[in-house]
């Protein structure tokens, strides 16, 4: 009796193992596919080209600029921006050279007029072979829609200028960047400004660097 019931089990799960392979036949690519998807799916790498090569080797400048509300709020977030960018440009194209974001910072608060310049003239005045330019366009710590949660999000505007081009008052390049930071809003009391602005920070700042250097992001 024992052997009999061993042997309708055999029976039953060759039957389970043909269906599914004439249901993959049947199915065709809809199936590989998924199959696909489980196996490379969340957690695996993909291969990124960096959209503008042209920092590598160079002296760089970081440049931030706000609308006047934004830096009556934030006074010190260009050179938060300036330095976390800077930092991570440093680390992930270490054959670049960062002029240093308090230098940038300080001239341009001796000079109210700076950004009247020419391209040209500004990249030979802060001694760099290209300037990137970060043109922030709304930067703020908590939720706009609720005060009582935080929620980091900026978004900017970022540029690069060859200086050493024949054509050096031009953007070379641009595009637009956002991040946000944490995913979700959490109460108050649950963080602070520092840490919200840091980890929205370092997500803005890996995410402009991305464009500039082939790498490997993770799925999601």
């Amino acid at each position: 009796m024992r052997a009999g019931n061993q042997t309708c089990a055999l029976v039953q799960r060759a039957a389970v193992i043909c269906g599914a392979m004439v249901l993959i036949a049947s199915s065709g690519c809809s199936v590989a596919g998924w199959a696909g998807n489980v196996i490379a799916g969340p957690g695996t790498e993909a291969e990124v080209t960096g959209e503008y090569r042209g920092l590598e080797g160079k002296t760089v400048a970081v440049v931030v600029t706000a609308p006047p509300h934004t830096l009556l709020r934030q006074p010190n977030m260009p050179l938060l921006v300036a330095k976390a960018l800077s930092g991570q440009l440093s680390q992930q194209l270490p054959t670049i050279t960062i002029v240093d974001p308090t230098q940038v910072i300080a001239f341009q608060n001796q000079n109210p007029y700076w950004s009247t310049l020419p391209y040209g003239d500004l990249a030979r005045r802060l001694g760099a072979d290209r300037l990137v330019l970060i043109d922030v366009v709304s930067y703020s710590t908590q939720d706009p829609k609720n005060k009582h949660v935080w929620r980091g999000t900026m978004t900017a505007n970022v540029n690069v200028a060859e200086g050493d081009s024949a054509n050096p008052d031009a953007f070379v390049y641009t595009n637009a960047v956002g991040a946000g930071y944490p995913s979700r809003p959490i109460p108050l009391l649950d963080s602070d400004e520092q840490t919200i602005q840091l980890g929205m920070l370092k997500l803005f700042s890996h995410r402009v660097t991305g464009l500039f250097y082939d790498h490997k992001e993770a799925r999601r």
